[in-house]
């Protein structure tokens, strides 16, 4: 799901991954959770992001490609948080894991169709060459045109050729109208002002304090992101909230990318989760606890981006290599140290005083401090001893 973005890829990719979820074990709620943060954080999952992050490209003026390279390192910490949240559900209601019946033959897979792989190279090699994102897909489109006559099956006809090209124009309806209604939207602030006015507005209400203002930031994008396109969301925040982002010395990578995340999760976030609930009608779930659900499983998605504001290693915005190495490597691993935390559970149950120890070293290793990252390396050395402690009693005790 991470190669698509949003309800739309819930849809396509939703019918037939949660039913073997459920298959497996997991919860309808569970299920419809995983499906929801995958689809939507496929918005901010490299090669391929949404379509919000070639704007973001043009508003920053860097080349997609760099862009991508930038915002790889939060997407993997994003998706290795909702990773260690699913497999240690999995360990704790001893889930099974698939047959190999249900699992599709890799290599007849690989032989039948590997060539589909190609424009998704051809893509990612064209923009890396510096060509547009508008001139790498026109080919892209042309190259999966020749592929199809590869297989009979696939092979496409004038007829297929003409409703590829009315899905295509009909899926771009709703974001062309949302782009240009932004549009308008952005022209009237630009002229009249307000860009410069709330920036100054919002930078007084958090009195300089950075903190403050991100918090303010997270919510105004997470209400404005709520059942609008993430790109027309964007847009408007890239207008007014980037810039006062900015001038309190974040770095601009990290102020575009800031608002981007919390458009995408709105996505996620209730009363208006239109992707969890769109995951909850496959999963045959309640939308409003599967809705809940996916914000716990994307707890990464909230932290992340506090993350790469007061670290701009994380966004490889930092020249020092080794203190981006650092940086990388602690922040990945107080990720996983959070995701432990929010489960409740890891070799066996994790306490609550467990999970406040495990809540506590990961922000210390998420703060860029050589100091903070050995107690918080110290702290999570001290829980993985106790927890093989506590799993090797509990075997004693039920004499398994």
């Amino acid at each position: 799901s991470i190669t698509g973005s949003g309800a739309a890829n819930v849809v396509i990719t939703g019918s037939f991954t949660i039913p073997l979820m459920k298959k497996v074990g997991y919860n309808p709620t569970f299920a419809g959770a995983v499906e929801a943060v995958a689809s939507q954080g496929g918005q901010i999952m490299p090669p391929v992001m949404g379509a919000a992050a070639f704007i973001m490209a043009e508003y920053i003026g860097i080349p997609y490609i760099k862009l991508a390279m930038y915002a790889a390192i939060p997407a993997i910490g994003y998706f290795s948080m909702a990773a260690v949240s699913i497999y240690l559900e999995a360990r704790k209601n001893n889930l099974s894991s698939l047959t190999k019946e249900d699992l599709p033959n890799i290599n007849k897979v690989l032989k039948e169709g590997w060539y589909f792989f190609l424009p998704i190279v051809f893509v990612i090699w064209m923009m890396a060459s510096g060509k547009s994102p508008m001139r790498a897909g026109f080919w892209a489109i042309v190259l999966t045109f020749g592929l199809s006559f590869f297989n009979k099956k696939n092979r496409m006809g004038i007829v297929d050729v003409l409703e590829c090209f009315e899905k295509g124009t009909r899926s771009s309806l709703s974001v062309m109208a949302a782009c240009a209604a932004a549009g308008i939207i952005v022209g009237a602030i630009s002229l009249s002002g307000l860009g410069i006015r709330f920036s100054r507005l919002a930078i007084l209400i958090a009195g300089n304090n950075v903190l403050i203002m991100l918090i303010m930031t997270m919510v105004a994008s997470l209400i404005l992101g709520m059942g609008m396109p993430t790109a027309s969301a964007y847009i408007i925040l890239a207008v007014l909230a980037a810039p006062s982002l900015i001038n309190l010395g974040i770095n601009p990578v990290s102020a575009h990318l800031f608002v981007f995340y919390f458009g995408v999760i709105s996505g996620l976030t209730p009363p208006v989760a239109i992707t969890a609930y769109t995951a909850a009608g496959l999963a045959e779930s309640d939308p409003t606890r599967t809705a809940i659900e996916s914000v716990k499983l994307a707890l990464g998605g909230f932290l992340l981006p506090f993350m790469f504001s007061y670290n701009p290693e994380l966004v490889l915005q930092n020249p020092n290599i080794l203190t981006t190495i650092q940086v990388i490597f602690t922040s990945l691993v107080g990720c996983v140290a959070f995701a432990i935390a929010m489960s409740g559970y890891f070799i066996t149950k994790v306490s609550v005083l467990e999970r406040f120890v495990f809540i506590i070293s990961a922000l210390l290793l998420i703060e860029r401090s050589f100091s903070t990252d050995i107690v918080g390396f110290a702290g999570i050395i001290i829980l993985i001893f106790v927890q093989f402690k506590k799993h090797s009693n509990e075997k004693k005790y039920w004499g398994v």
